[in-house]
């Protein structure tokens, strides 16, 4: 409701389909070449938004992940959106589309959350923090983290320690 329009995109693709790095492409022989199994949409949706104004993409992403653990997954479901704007749309957009998907969770499944012991009340009222980038490195540095520098990458233990500074779930 939102007047997003839908952008099919292919399940076999060229390199252009990684979305972080080449080894996690699955590779696929193809009628005597080797394509690869679709990661992402976003290059066909930033094509789209030439024409229209929101665009999003439902896949199914494919990743050969060398990790196996509880955070990698090799298949899965992935919705994408992309917004013609700033990053504060595109932000919004997806705060929205969250808290869309909790209140209907909330809605629909109450009996659930209750016994996996989950305060239906709480998801009804989420509200989302922001911080930069920025803030992200001098939160870090001021909490144990003093060699991170502007342009590094924040790994799962950095965001695990963000969002315990901050209060999240």
């Amino acid at each position: 409701n939102k007047d997003f329009v839908k952008v099919f995109t292919p399940h076999l693709v060229g390199v252009t389909g990684a979305c972080e790095n080449l080894n996690t492409l699955f590779q696929v022989p193809y009628w005597g070449k080797t394509v690869f199994a679709a990661q992402t949409g976003q290059l066909y949706l930033e094509l789209k938004t030439q024409l229209h104004d929101q665009v999003y993409c439902w896949l199914q992403s494919m990743r050969a992940e060398a990790e196996s653990d509880g955070r990698h997954l090799t298949e899965f479901p992935l919705l994408e959106i992309e917004p013609k704007g700033k990053l504060d749309d595109l932000i919004i957009n997806i705060e929205n589309i969250s808290t869309s998907g909790l209140k209907q969770v909330v809605d629909n499944c109450e009996e659930e959350l209750i016994y996996l012991r989950l305060e239906p009340e709480y998801f009804k009222n989420l509200t989302f923090n922001r911080m930069t980038y920025s803030e992200a490195i001098d939160l870090l540095n001021d909490h144990g983290y003093t060699n991170l520098k502007f342009g590094d990458d924040l790994k799962r233990e950095h965001e695990l320690k963000i969002t315990d500074l901050k209060g999240a779930i």
